[in-house]
Formats: structure tokens, sequence, C-alpha cells
């Protein structure tokens, strides 16, 4: 039994998943802003894809997982409503401010003072608006 495990598990990394029914509804888009800039920037933008990533796609599978955690901040937002002093300290929060750092050092971006914002379809017939918009966080150089 413990080959066939073996053998199975060996399979399941090379097949990839693919969910065709899950999260039907539009993602939440991330934005940055810094310091002093009125515009904001869409971080974590889909990039045009090559035959060869449908095999091997880690910037692809890094830009899936960095807006699983902003959605996943996005829902904890709104269970820490009632108490918003301790959603700051949150690991989600930490964790997507890392990420978020991570991407503006990518793109060679100034660290001084960055906001973020989530946007998101509040309901089915609502355009993308923001449903959540940080403070201005400073990282270290």
């Amino acid at each position: 039994m413990g080959a066939h495990r073996t053998a199975f598990t060996f399979l399941s990394v090379l097949i990839p998943s693919w969910r065709f029914f899950d999260d039907l509804g539009a993602h939440p888009k991330v934005y940055i802003k810094l310091a002093n800039e009125r515009i904001w920037i869409e971080a974590f933008a889909p990039q045009p894809r090559r035959p060869w990533q449908l095999f091997f796609n880690p910037q692809g599978n890094l830009r899936l997982l960095s807006l699983s955690a902003f959605e996943r901040l996005l829902h904890e937002s709104q269970e820490h409503l009632s108490a918003p002093e301790t959603f700051f300290s949150t690991t989600t929060y930490r964790l997507c401010l890392r990420i978020l750092e991570s991407e503006i050092r990518r793109r060679t971006l100034p660290l001084e003072s960055v906001q973020f914002k989530i946007c998101a379809y509040l309901s089915e017939e609502s355009t993308l608006q923001d449903a959540f918009v940080s403070k201005v966080h400073r990282f270290d150089s």
C-alpha cells in the first residue's frame, strides 16, 4: 500500500488541479499608491502567457498566491469591524505586507511610504469599488 501511495503522490504533483466551478465571481484586485502620488497602480496584474507556462509557471503561481492572500485579508477585514485595532496585527495582514513589499522591490519602486487598497465587486450588479484601503506603511530600504 505504501508504494501505491508514493506513486499517487508523485503523479498528483505532475497533474495540475483543475477547478472549473470554484469561485465563479470576480476576484478582488489589489492596487498600490506611492508617496505623494495620486495614481493607483495595479499590483499582481496578469502577464501574457507563453506555451511552456502551462507546465512551469512559478511567477503565475506566485501571483495566484498573492491574490489569494489579499482576498483572505478582505474577508478578515469584514470579520474585524467590531475591533479594527486587532486587525492590523493579524498574521494575514502582516503576510500581505511582506508580499506587497516583495512586489514593490521586484518593480524597483521606492519604499518610503506605500498605501494599498483592495477593490472588489460589492454586489452582483455593482462596478469595481474600493472594499478596503490601508493606512500608509513605511518599509525599510
